[in-house]
């Protein structure tokens, strides 16, 4: 069934209702952008130290971060650096440290000497680029931890024993 009998008022229909969507694609993108706002936030970076204390030689997790997480698992925080103070008054360095998108992330640290160390963390500014929800542009200004104080004795800690497998047949 033809709307028009007539092929040139279809033609000119069909050209109408064309340009109209032609326009109405190109006009759309400019007529929903808005400006992505600039937030500036302070960072609160965090340090700890697990066990503590413990003996000369063996491991402890230093688990470091920043408390705000990010929005994609491909992400993460970079640059964050722990700077670790012997007894002996000598500086070790933990650089270029890249947190996972939960915001934190591990160091295994074995100290060699007996004493008190001091730990601390470094996150340097940077930015965080959301484009979900509306988005946002957060500069996350540079911040330092709390000092951690690491206990080193020459005894070693004891270390969790775990737990015998049951020899017998499991019941209810």
């Amino acid at each position: 069934m033809r709307l028009f009998k007539n092929k040139p008022i279809n033609t000119l229909l069909s050209l109408i209702l064309m340009s109209t969507i032609v326009l109405t694609i190109f006009t759309l993108p400019s007529s929903i952008s808005a400006e992505v706002p600039t937030i500036t936030r302070k960072a609160s970076v965090y340090l700890a130290a697990t066990p503590n204390p413990i003996g000369v030689g063996q491991e402890t997790l230093l688990h470091v971060g920043m408390i705000d997480e990010l929005v994609a698992t491909d992400m993460g925080w970079q640059g964050l650096s722990v700077t670790i103070q012997k007894p002996d008054g000598t500086i070790e360095t933990f650089s270029d440290i890249n947190t996972d998108s939960t915001g934190g992330t591990g160091r295994v640290y074995v100290p060699t000497m007996e004493g008190n160390y001091t730990l601390r963390a470094y996150f340097p500014a940077q930015w965080h680029n959301v484009t979900v929800y509306g988005g946002a542009n957060i500069f996350y200004e540079e911040a330092v931890s709390s000092d951690v104080t690491l206990v080193v004795t020459n005894d070693p800690a004891p270390i969790y024993p775990g737990h015998a497998l049951p020899t017998e047949y499991w019941t209810r």
